[in-house]
């Protein structure tokens, strides 16, 4: 008697779908190539897929870092370059924007002091000068395109590295301070945009702890460039230069 044993079941098979495109690596934090990855469970006899069954996943692969992202990924950049920002803003800055038209929007006024203190932070973190009318199209943005603060928070954390998240807790709180006060409201609303942003509770208050500074930068004096706060040795200094602003 002849004994025949069939080996049969299923596996996962990875297979790139389209072609490569070009994408905003969350983690290189540049342009780079990526492809549309899925993976299809398959039916198979002695381990020869034969019948396709369900598909058990699919997500984006840099080409780069090899990193993998949610599709969300890919809509969320096409979204984010319609905005309203000058094509040379980066995603994180564009994150920061959007933020910062939320808070504002948050309780239903849009105060003077509000666009002045948005106007000169985005002036101060884009290292150009930043019109008014810049910041009521991002308003106006906003307002056409209305989502919770959070859930964008949520969204947008794979575009933002650790100094890219603290950025964005502070520009709005920076937002909430416009008016001379943080209310117990605006100060839970800010702990949660934190635990939003991927940061640790710890961390949210730690960067919460010190309040906003008022940007008021001054320029260097060799290139011209808006100077940055460094707060390690409070002074300001030139990235482009690398050198103190004295002041």
């Amino acid at each position: 008697m002849i004994l025949f044993i069939i080996i049969y079941g299923s596996y996962g098979i990875t297979y790139t779908k389209g072609q490569p495109g070009q994408f905003h690596c969350p983690c290189c934090a540049t342009t780079c190539a990526y492809r549309h990855r899925r993976v299809r469970r398959f039916f198979h006899i002695f381990f020869v897929p034969l019948i396709p069954l369900t598909l058990a996943g699919e997500y984006v692969e840099c080409g780069q870092c090899k990193g993998t992202y949610k599709l969300d990924v890919l809509s969320i950049a096409k979204a984010l370059a319609a905005g309203t920002a000058p094509p040379n803003v980066t995603e994180s800055q564009r994150c920061v924007r959007r933020v910062l038209a939320m808070m504002t929007l948050a309780d239903g006024r849009v105060q003077d002091s509000e666009i002045d203190a948005i106007t000169q932070f985005l002036a101060y973190a884009e290292n150009r000068f930043v019109a008014r009318e810049e910041v009521a199209a991002e308003l106006e943005a906003a307002k056409r395109e209305p989502v919770d603060i959070e859930q964008y928070c949520r969204q947008m954390m794979g575009f933002l590295n650790e100094q890219g998240r603290q950025d964005v807790l502070k520009a709005a709180q920076l937002v909430a301070a416009a008016d001379g006060n943080v209310d117990l409201s605006e100060q839970k609303l800010l702990e949660r945009i934190g635990i939003a942003l991927g940061m640790r509770p710890a961390q949210v208050s730690t960067n919460l702890a010190a309040p906003p500074r008022r940007l008021n930068a001054p320029f260097c004096p060799r290139c011209g460039f808006a100077g940055r706060w460094i707060q390690e040795h409070q002074c300001w200094g030139c990235d482009n230069c690398r050198a103190q602003i004295p002041v």
